[in-house]
């Protein structure tokens, strides 16, 4: 037989919540600081002890963490798992060589992941629209907020003179953004 305590779980989420937060020394895993160097047309991709470094190093999350997004770049995807499938799973960057990003959107209401509008920016003035191409999972609920995952492709092509790109979530003006290092 199961016992209701009323306020017990918004309780038990925030207790989990600040044991994860003093776990982590208080700082935001997704939020690392400093360039990031892309895999582009005429280099090699940067070196990253395993999957967990390289994929942390690409990740970026928002001021509210609503949008954490991870750029897709070999230095990552070349961890996770075999080759042939990684290319497989991730076609729109290897086949298509799109600016593209696996994003998890956190937000405080239920809403339709499909119809989310993202827009991506580069320092030599582009400027693209677009919306979410699949899903990797289900709505969950997380941190009391709902959670969703999908993968995000544009027909952009990162290349050695882009200086940063960013995206931003359009609902909300939420933004993230990756700085590349001059000479890479």
């Amino acid at each position: 037989m199961a016992i209701s305590i009323p306020g017990a779980r918004p309780f038990l989420a925030t207790l989990g919540a600040l044991l994860l937060a003093g776990c982590q020394g208080g700082t935001p895993k997704y939020q690392p600081s400093g360039p990031v160097t892309p895999t582009v047309a005429g280099s090699a991709p940067p070196a990253y002890a395993n999957y967990d470094q390289a994929r942390e190093a690409f990740t970026r999350a928002s001021t509210n963490n609503v949008v954490i997004a991870t750029l897709k770049d070999s230095a990552w995807l070349r961890f996770s798992g075999d080759p042939s499938a990684a290319m497989t799973r991730h076609r729109d960057y290897f086949d298509y060589g799109y600016t593209a990003f696996e994003i998890t959107l956190r937000t405080p209401d239920n809403v339709k992941a499909a119809e989310e509008t993202f827009v991506l920016e580069d320092s030599n003035g582009t400027r693209q629209v677009g919306k979410p191409l699949r899903y990797e999972s289900e709505m969950t609920l997380v941190e009391d907020r709902f959670q969703y995952t999908f993968d995000l492709a544009f027909r952009h092509s990162l290349t050695k003179d882009i200086r940063w790109i960013r995206l931003t979530r359009e609902e909300d003006g939420e933004v993230v953004q990756w700085e590349f290092p001059a000479g890479r």
